[in-house]
């Protein structure tokens, strides 16, 4: 089974807090593209998404909103990149990789 791991934990330092995920390219969020892209992929079964604690209701509200079937799971990134990437690998280990 093919996974996908989408890291979205960033604390967005170089934009001074704004969170460029959720940044809005016609009316839709910009993380919105990324998970469609795997959401679209034939050879992507599962996607697990790696988020901050604080952004955990608006991923839930936007899987929702948007009907994406292939997200497995929603996780709470690390305190840095590797970390996330780690937390995700596991996840994904976890569901069946």
């Amino acid at each position: 089974m093919n996974f996908a791991v989408i890291l979205a934990a960033g604390k967005s330092r170089r934009l001074k807090g704004l969170d460029k995920i959720f940044y809005l390219i016609k009316k839709k969020p910009l993380i919105y593209y990324t998970i469609l892209a795997f959401e679209k992929h034939p050879l992507i079964q599962k996607i697990v998404l790696v988020t901050r604690k604080n952004n955990f209701k608006k991923f839930c509200s936007l899987i929702k909103k948007c009907q994406f079937k292939k997200i497995a799971a929603i996780i709470k990134g690390g305190k840095e990149r590797q970390d996330s990437s780690f937390q995700g690998l596991k996840m994904a280990e976890k569901l069946g990789a």
